[in-house]
């Protein structure tokens, strides 16, 4: 299985309302160290999965190691995707990870 696909079968995994982390994603998949390709991984889903619906991937419940949003031009949809599901983000914009972070 290629690293996007391996990648967006675990990402289609996460339960709304939990979070993982670009490195978990990539040390659940099998690939340690590879989050930042996680990342461009999620970066070039078409814009047609951009705009959630119930078949997208839930690329939006993954969030960088410090529990904030990547720089991304998708960066506000995906705070108000995430507060939907209700889970709440700090005055640093910070989400807790304790708190939220999915453990399969």
């Amino acid at each position: 299985m290629a690293f996007r696909d391996e990648v967006y079968a675990l990402v289609r995994r996460i339960p709304a309302g939990c979070l993982l982390t670009y490195g978990d994603v990539a040390e659940l998949a099998g690939h340690r160290g590879a989050a930042r390709q996680v990342g461009w991984a999620l970066r070039a889903l078409p814009e047609l999965e951009i705009a959630p619906n119930e078949a997208n991937l839930p690329w939006w419940r993954v969030v960088n190691r410090s529990g904030t949003l990547a720089d991304f031009p998708s960066r506000n949809l995906q705070m108000e995707m995430l507060r939907e599901e209700r889970i709440e983000v700090d005055e640093q914009g910070r989400f807790d990870l304790q708190r939220y972070r999915w453990e399969p």
